[in-house]
């Protein structure tokens, strides 16, 4: 958000951030995480009025309406380390808030999942959505306009792989980097050399209109088609001359669990959801950009594509 880039740039151009870098410096000087220097979990005071809650809450709360005013934030991502050995955001369950929130949430789940060796799909936590809590509270005072998640990165190693990466400064910085460019994706901004090809509103013959809490497609629907073979035309006005590689986003299934505890055994592995790779194409010259999908069977969903400048 801060480097002096084109990407930097781009994001300061289409994005308003607000950062709390640090929500507990007391507490945390005395030894403690959640709670403050006086021993209240102020995580789970969220609910309570002025004169119940911590001073951290309630200054937070007041920072949350003075900026919500006019309108509801896209984002509030809650960032929170943990002794969890993997990545994950905390995703609230459909009964305490609705199947297309789940759905929404599998979405940018997924598209930070995409490209990041740091996360994988199969390693989302889940929870309700109540009212002491941070995101309760968004959920209660903006509902489904804002995603509201908590994102947990742990102290050791990702993936519950001891042999695997290990966290560090670097890797840290990666994912952070990897969750500003899936809220852009998330919201249809294209940024220098990563650009959205949406998915075209009129069709062709052999697809239908898909819509679906059980899949975790990207904006308002996707198109599912009728048989093999099926073709999507995707279009930009204009593209720079180069080389780019295509991603096509993969809407994976949607599922949640009550069991926040379990392990990977009994846990059906929701599958792929992000951007997946499909091949690198050469524009020769700067100007209009044109792509196919072509369907390998009935079923299959044609949503947005991601083409991304291959270094010259």
């Amino acid at each position: 958000l801060t480097e002096d880039s084109p990407h930097g740039e781009a994001l300061r151009r289409q994005i308003d951030a607000y950062i709390l870098p640090f929500s507990n410096p007391d507490g945390v000087y005395d030894g403690r995480s959640r709670s403050n220097a006086i021993g209240i979990n102020q995580e789970i005071n969220y609910d309570r009025g002025d004169d119940s809650t911590t001073v951290e809450v309630q200054a937070i709360k007041s920072m949350f309406k003075r900026l919500t005013a006019d309108r509801p934030l896209d984002f509030m991502l809650n960032s929170h380390s943990q002794l969890l050995a993997c990545s994950c955001f905390w995703l609230h369950r459909s009964s305490s808030t609705s199947l297309d929130f789940l759905r929404r949430q599998w979405a940018f789940a997924g598209l930070v999942c995409s490209q990041n060796p740091c996360v994988a799909p199969r390693e989302m936590r889940f929870s309700e959505a109540l009212p002491r809590y941070p995101e309760g509270w968004f959920w209660q005072h903006a509902g489904d306009k804002t995603m509201a998640l908590t994102v947990e990165t742990p102290h050791f190693y990702y993936n519950l792989n001891s042999r695997g990466l290990w966290v560090d400064d670097d890797n840290l910085r990666f994912f952070g980097k990897r969750i500003l460019q899936a809220m852009a994706e998330y919201l249809g901004m294209s940024i220098p050399g990563r650009i959205i090809v949406d998915t075209p509103s009129e069709i062709e013959e052999g697809w239908t209109e898909y819509r679906s809490p059980d899949r975790s497609f990207l904006g308002d629907c996707a198109w599912e088609a009728l048989e093999a073979g099926a073709v999507v035309n995707y279009s930009l006005d204009s593209l720079k001359w180069g080389k780019y590689d295509v991603y096509r986003f993969v809407p994976g299934d949607c599922l949640e669990t009550d069991d926040n505890l379990r392990t990977r055994r009994g846990w059906t592995d929701p599958g792929v959801h992000g951007w997946v790779y499909r091949e690198t194409v050469l524009q020769e010259a700067t100007g209009p950009f044109s792509y196919s999908f072509t369907a390998e069977e009935a079923g299959d969903l044609a949503d947005a594509l991601l083409i991304i400048r291959v270094e010259d």
